[in-house]
């Protein structure tokens, strides 16, 4: 649950649920950073696959959507891209056998009307996950969040470097 909601796949919506009990109600120290982070990303993530399970598409697949609806892109450019990721490959077979992409001339994917129609659905359900997570983290909340997440990283990177030495 994300700030005391649970993000609803089905329609897009927020349901408010009672927590066990909130952070007011059990002060946020009495957990450790590890299980917040842990929780945080859990939740997030199980929000994002809840939209893609909802309109039948993997993550990768929708990793391979988003960009080529901005513009068409070459295959090889695509893939290498996305090299970090495992599955990319499969992810364009997969929606190329859907007809969702079609080959453009020289290798350049474009997605098909049904691939627009797929991707459009895809990204009102990204939205409202990202509009949850704005909820939650309201002001500058999400802005201050990062930096203290990017100084953690920074800060244990410093200090990983000077014990390795």
């Amino acid at each position: 649950m994300i700030g005391g909601a649970r993000l609803s796949a089905i329609g897009h919506s927020l349901a408010h649920e009672p927590e066990e009990a909130s952070v007011t109600e059990q002060s946020a120290e009495r957990r450790p950073i590890g299980w917040w982070l842990k929780t945080a990303d859990a939740r997030i993530e199980q929000a994002f696959e809840d939209v893609f399970e909802s309109q039948s598409i993997t993550r990768r697949e929708w990793q391979v959507l988003e960009p080529v609806s901005r513009a068409p892109v070459p295959e090889s450019k695509l893939l290498q891209k996305l090299e970090a990721f495992a599955g990319a490959q499969d992810a364009v077979d997969e929606l190329r056998r859907r007809g969702l992409l079609a080959d453009g001339a020289d290798g350049v994917l474009t997605l098909t009307d049904a691939g627009q129609v797929a991707h459009g659905r895809a990204t009102a359900g990204v939205a409202t996950v990202r509009s949850a997570v704005s909820a939650a983290l309201p002001g500058e909340n999400y802005a201050t969040l990062l930096r203290l997440l990017a100084d953690l990283v920074d800060g244990l990177d410093r200090t990983s470097m000077s014990s390795s030495h």
